[in-house]
């Protein structure tokens, strides 16, 4: 019986002492090692985003219409690419993007009368094309 508690006591010992050892010791370390890994992974990730960058999609800033089918069109995406305007498959405008990235466009001839649904679409070098998610839903009287 007394063998038993001393067996009992001794592991009591151990394991505070095994219990310090991680609580004062162990975690710390692994704390500061693991606050470590995570700033190089937030680096790495950015520099990954970086090299794989996604193009920027276009999208529309300001739709006007005029009553007799004329209309300018301006808006962002990507920097130096091709924008173009869609009226289903057709092109009814087209620009260039400045070094920020704007772009307007002016109907190359007016829109018929009717309701109508515009997409943006832009073309990178390399033959990047990008769709703009937004619609421009649009009726001319």
């Amino acid at each position: 019986m007394r063998r038993t508690i001393v067996l009992v006591l001794l592991l009591l010992v151990a394991a505070g002492a095994v219990y310090s050892f991680l609580t004062l010791v162990a975690y710390p370390a692994l704390q500061a090692n693991k606050m470590a890994l995570t700033e190089a992974s937030r680096a790495d990730l950015k520099s990954d985003r970086l090299r794989a960058k996604k193009p920027l999609r276009p999208s529309f800033d300001l739709v006007r219409i005029e009553p007799d089918g004329w209309a300018v069109v301006a808006g962002r995406a990507e920097t130096e690419v091709k924008v173009e305007l869609l009226l289903g498959a057709t092109v009814v405008g087209q620009s260039t993007t400045d070094a920020d990235g704007n772009f307007v466009i002016v109907l190359e001839e007016p829109l018929l009368p009717g309701h109508h649904q515009l997409v943006l679409r832009s073309t990178a070098p390399g033959d990047v094309v990008v769709l703009s998610v937004d619609t421009a839903f649009v009726s001319v009287p």
